[in-house]
């Protein structure tokens, strides 16, 4: 873009009826940038009275108007934005200033390269004071919440943006030694300490947050004068947060309605055989309310597996069926929403501390898992509320579901072995075979062969012995395994007819080549030969 001016100071009067700060600076290579123009907002943002004492103090480098810490990561966004521009050249960012009185505030900024015939190609600069809009939103949401703190992870330094008078009162400038303080306070439930410590410290909320995690809700109890109250807190990502400066907003509010009643409710769950260590998530159905809400969530599963119906209370007959609807295979749905009606569960619960459904779902690659929903009793006598416990079980129903085609087989087999002379199982993957039956009372009968479990080495030893010498050759080609793959993968199923000799005797011997695969995936080859020399 052209623009002309004569003299900077053409300029100046322009700059001031911008609504906002403005500022340009020369575009070099070795992104010094000097400032040849700045308005009196923009001053007002770096919290300077004039241009003379921004230049006193900042000097004629735009890179030293930017936070000493930021510098590198603003310098190399700003070049990446502007390799990636397209046409027109401009960038957008926020960062952190220092003002001339000391304080640091986020400033969020518009760039755009221009062209002066007398100054050459400089940055035309929008600037604004970011941590003005932060203020203004946090205070929006100040009356909901009792406390705010704002806490720098990067850092490890935080401010209160807000707090009761009679709270408890930092000791340290450091938030992981002030989190540590306040868990020796006795300000903590003795039975939420561990809890509270597992989520709210520097290294754990660092790794939620690299790994893209956004918004981290918890539920404790502490003392607020001198009785425990219910409290929710919501940790979030801040306006400010970047990769290099992890600041997040922590936002805490009394929650007593939700949880104080439930809580005897919770603890009897966890002595419930197994259940908070058995289970991958665990929800809590009041029956009489018809709500649902989560106890524990199991995120590497709810988000592969989207169990998670909700994390906050929710319509349980609602949720319920938009679970089913969106996530249960079709042919499992109709069974899913009739055993988990809230009619069904109290008239099972009714008779039995807990009942089990299996139901097939899908994760993010859209393949078929099986999930197991235990429901069962908290209370004894009472069936208001209801644990639901979630639990995906798709590697154990395939290894159960493999030996009940196993045992089927086998019982297959041994009800057809008297119409073969042997029967045979490959393995593909490990290329090793199993022998299911040799029938050595049948007329004709034929001896083992080899005592190897390796498929090569078997078919290698049984072409040897017994192959008649005019079908060896074209015995070996078709039961090479490379073959067999190719063949099987096209039709699943293949016969082949050769002759042998066994004891000086000639026979026709016909080979059924079968392609099985198991419901965990393995693929095999069962082979049942045939003496059919009666046929001939």
């Amino acid at each position: 873009m052209d623009f002309n001016w004569n003299d900077i100071a053409d300029t100046a009067h322009i700059m001031e009826m911008i609504p906002g700060g403005v500022y340009f600076y020369r575009a070099d290579e070795n992104d010094e940038g000097e400032v040849i123009a700045i308005n009196k907002a923009a001053l007002h943002i770096y919290g300077y009275s004039d241009f003379a004492e921004f230049k006193q103090n900042v000097g004629s480098s735009v890179k030293k108007m930017v936070h000493p810490a930021d510098v590198v990561r603003v310098y190399e966004s700003i070049r990446k934005q502007l390799e990636s521009s397209i046409g027109e050249k401009h960038y957008y960012l926020e960062y952190r200033i220092i003002r001339a009185d000391g304080k640091t505030r986020l400033v969020s900024e518009f760039g755009k390269l221009v062209h002066s015939e007398k100054e050459g190609d400089v940055f035309c600069v929008f600037v604004d004071d970011a941590s003005e809009k932060i203020s203004r939103a946090t205070k929006s949401l100040a009356p909901q919440f009792f406390k705010i703190v704002k806490v720098n992870l990067t850092r490890d330094a935080f401010v209160t943006l807000k707090q009761p008078e009679d709270d408890y009162v930092p000791t340290s400038k450091k938030f992981s030694s002030d989190v540590s303080t306040f868990t020796k306070k006795g300000l903590l439930h003795d039975d939420d300490i561990a809890y509270f410590s597992g989520i709210v410290n520097l290294e754990s909320l660092r790794n939620y947050f690299q790994k893209g995690g956004t918004n981290k809700v918890l539920r404790y109890r502490r003392k607020i004068l001198q009785s425990f109250r219910w409290i929710t807190m919501t940790i979030t990502r801040a306006e400010e947060y970047t990769d290099d400066n992890q600041i997040v907003t922590m936002f805490e509010r009394i929650a007593d309605d939700n949880f104080v009643s439930l809580h005897d409710d919770y603890k009897k769950a966890e002595v419930i055989a197994g259940l908070a260590s058995g289970f991958d998530s665990i929800y809590i159905l009041n029956t009489e309310k018809n709500i649902v809400s989560p106890y524990m969530l199991a995120t590497p599963l709810s988000k592969k597996v989207n169990i998670a119906l909700s994390n906050q209370y929710e319509d349980y007959s609602v949720a319920n069926a938009n679970y089913a609807r969106k996530f249960i295979a079709p042919s499992d749905r109709q069974q899913y929403l009739l055993k988990t009606s809230v009619d069904y569960i109290l008239r099972m619960l009714t008779h039995s501390r807990r009942y089990e459904i299996v139901f097939r779902s899908f994760n993010s690659e859209n393949q078929n898992i099986y999930l197991q929903l235990s429901v069962c009793r908290i209370d004894e006598n009472n069936l208001s509320r209801v644990l639901l416990g979630y639990k995906n079980i798709t590697k154990q129903f395939a290894e159960e579901t493999d030996r009940t085609v196993l045992s089927h087989i086998n019982e297959i087999l041994h009800f057809l072995a008297d119409d073969y002379v042997f029967l045979n199982e490959i393995d593909i993957e490990t290329e090793t075979e199993k022998q299911f039956f040799l029938n050595e009372e049948a007329d004709f009968s034929i001896p083992k062969w080899s005592d190897s479990t390796d498929f090569r080495e078997c078919i290698t030893a049984f072409a040897r012995k017994y192959v008649a010498p005019h079908d060896l050759e074209r015995f070996t080609e078709a039961t090479r395994m490379e073959n067999l793959r190719k063949v099987l993968s096209e039709k699943k199923s293949f016969v082949l007819t050769y002759d042998v000799v066994v004891r000086g005797v000639q026979r026709k011997f016909e080979g059924h080549f079968v392609l099985q695969k198991s419901a965990s995936g393995k693929e095999k080859i069962l082979i049942g030969t045939q003496d059919i020399t009666q046929k001939c």
